[in-house]
């Protein structure tokens, strides 16, 4: 082990703490269900990536329905309105 590299997991574990220590202080007060974080980060992205799982278009969903291969309006014209 370099001389340079002595004290770098102490300094990791330190910081892995603190981010430990808050996150449960975060759950434990309620403040990630007040401003819904979770909920944000998975169901934004989710809009779009259910648009493409369906219709495979990177759109809402409501939008790419739209874009289907199969879709009503697509059967007479190239392109819905």
């Amino acid at each position: 082990m370099r001389k340079q590299n002595k004290g770098q997991i102490a300094v990791e574990m330190v910081l892995i703490l603190t981010v430990l220590i808050f996150t449960t202080y975060f759950i434990k007060t309620g403040w990630i269900k007040q401003y819904r974080i979770f909920t944000k980060f998975i169901l934004a992205p989710w809009e779009q990536i259910a648009g493409m799982i369906e219709s495979g278009v990177w759109e809402k969903r409501s939008v790419a329905q739209a874009y289907h291969p199969n879709h009503f309006k697509r059967m007479w014209t190239q392109r819905p309105k």
